[in-house]
């Protein structure tokens, strides 16, 4: 059985992982806004290719975006379940959680949502 020091330090390494996969989304995404930008003197023909492109690699990023999302969604759950079945004076209060550890963590929340406002922004 894990425990609750290694469960908390477990909990870190996937916040940490969850912040730098929200990172080089967006990293990503503004690399795709760019792409129409490049190079827009060079004809109706480049143009249409960048857009097509431009297109494709947001589908491709919304994609990613999505699994990533439920990927965390999963262990959002599992998470809450762990903690749940946990004796009350092994759910703490935790600062990288929020106000207790069965309540979810308020980062990943956040990560979350961030990465709900990033497909919509890719799909445009």
């Amino acid at each position: 059985p894990e425990n609750h020091s290694d469960s908390r330090a477990r909990e870190r390494d996937v916040e940490a992982v969850s912040s730098h996969v929200s990172t080089l989304i967006r990293c990503c995404e503004q690399t795709i806004h760019q792409i129409r930008s490049v190079g827009k003197k060079e004809g109706l023909l480049d143009d249409e290719f960048r857009q097509n492109m431009q297109r494709n690699l947001a589908s491709q990023l919304q994609q990613v975006s999505k699994l990533c999302r439920e990927q965390q969604k999963t262990y959002m759950a599992e998470l809450k379940q762990r903690k749940g079945s946990m004796p009350p004076e092994a759910s703490n209060p935790d600062p990288m959680l929020g106000a207790s550890a069965s309540g979810g963590g308020v980062q990943m929340q956040e990560q979350l949502a961030e990465l709900d406002e990033m497909e919509v922004i890719a799909a445009q």
